[in-house]
């Protein structure tokens, strides 16, 4: 799953071609969560999708 997430997108792109991470962020989102954290695919680390910034504490 983490490499379905961290596969850039380009506008060209068809929108069935991330169809199905965009139908489970939504899913993630009903449910009550703030974001998604998944695997970096250009080297170690970890990314951070927030479903809204507000709910973000950056120190």
């Amino acid at each position: 799953m983490d490499k379905a997430f961290s596969t850039p997108t380009k506008s060209s792109d068809l929108k069935s071609d991330y169809a199905p991470t965009r139908i489970i962020s939504e899913f993630i989102k009903y449910r009550g969560y703030d974001g998604i954290a998944y695997r970096s695919s250009l080297g170690p680390g970890i990314n951070i999708a927030l479903f809204d910034l507000d709910v973000a504490n950056i120190r």
